[in-house]
This record gives structure tokens, sequence and C-alpha cells, in this order.
């Protein structure tokens, strides 16, 4: 899956001139929390909620100089962006090493979208396939190979499709281990299926065999 299939297309942009009440009244009405900044149509910033909303308990002289404030002031002005067809695990790293909300997608200079960690989540639930009823099982990947080839003979021959596959990459020296979603509840079929072919089956919930 590339960015460009999660992304949101209709950005929503703010000026570097204007204010910081302006700033939340973007975000508010959008129901976000980052906004792109844009000068002349070309990306120089982005901004969060945390660095425009002024802090809880201000005198209102105070809070209304906060509020009046330009953007440009407390922006970020170092943009991490990525590209739209740049993978999606690459645009979850680059959010995870620099514990940062969102990412700004440039093609070329110009701004087309905007990717954030909600967004990541969202799209690693539908391919996890946790919106479908399933049977999980987790399966010892010692012989990854072997391990998806039984997966993939029972998902054909017992015609019990498969919703999700995630390997689990312990640290170094740990066994890996395969989590499979099979689109199914019929929990015992699937373990007595994978047992027959040799693998070590665990599941959440004991299993009647």
């Amino acid at each position: 899956m590339l960015v460009e299939a999660v992304m949101t297309r209709a950005v929503v942009t703010v000026a570097p001139t204007a204010t910081l009440a302006e700033a939340v009244a973007l975000m508010h009405r959008g129901r976000f929390r980052h906004l792109p900044v844009v000068d002349g149509g070309r990306l120089v910033g982005v901004v969060s909620e945390r660095e425009v909303r002024p802090p809880p308990g201000l005198e209102p002289a105070l809070r209304q100089a906060v509020e009046e404030r330009p953007v440009r002031e407390v922006m970020s002005a170092r943009v991490i962006t990525v590209a739209p067809d740049d993978p999606l695990e690459h645009a979850a790293l680059l959010l995870y090493e620099n514990k940062i909300g969102c990412l700004p997608v440039l093609r070329g200079e110009a701004l087309v979208g905007i990717i954030t960690a909600s967004d990541i989540f969202q799209a690693f639930v539908r391919l996890a396939g946790l919106l479908v009823p399933a049977t999980r099982v987790e399966i010892p990947a010692d012989d990854l190979p072997a391990a998806l080839r039984a997966v993939a003979e029972v998902a054909a021959q017992e015609r019990l499709p498969v919703a999700g596959i995630l390997l689990e990459q312990p640290e170094a020296g740990s066994p890996r281990t395969l989590v499979v979603r099979f689109a199914t509840v019929q929990g015992p079929r699937v373990v007595a299926a994978l047992r027959a072919r040799g693998l070590a089956v665990r599941t959440p919930e004991p299993v009647e065999e």
C-alpha cells in the first residue's frame, strides 16, 4: 500500500501570517490537529494544535496577545515530508522515529496531501483484517517458508480464506511468530487443519480437539 491510498487529498492550509486564533478556528472547524503552513504556494512549515492553543489559565489580556501572534512564530520550519508513491511503511517509520503526528505529502514541490498517525493506524486495521470476523492463530515461524506453505494449503484446500497475516519480529535471537487471521469463526476446524500439517498452533482461547 502506498501513501497516496491513505493520505487526505483536500488539504487545509494556513498562511504564516495568520494568527494563532485563526489557526485554532481552522482546526476546530475541520476536526484535525495539524496544519501545513503555505506561503505563496510553497510549504514552509507545519503547526500543531499543541503549538497554537494558548496555555490554560491565562489572564484575558495575555490570552488575547497570544492568540494574535502569527503562525510563523510557533510553526515547525523543519518539515519532514513523503511522496505519494512512497510505501506506507516508510511513512510509518518516519512518524515513529521522529515522534511526529503528520507528514505533508509532496509531488515535487506541490503539496498534494497529508498523512497522519491516525491514517496509518486505520490502514493497519484494514491490512490486518481486523474488521472481518475471524479466527486468530499464532504459528512459530522458525521455518517461515514451511509455515507460509501450510497456511496457503489450508486456505486453498479447506476453503478458509485468510483475512490478514503478520510476522512478529521480536528482538534478535528470539523466535519469530506468524500471526494469521482466517476469515471464519470455525476455530476448531482451522486449528485441526493446521495441526494436521505439523504446525504447533497457539490460539487466544483453548480450542476443543
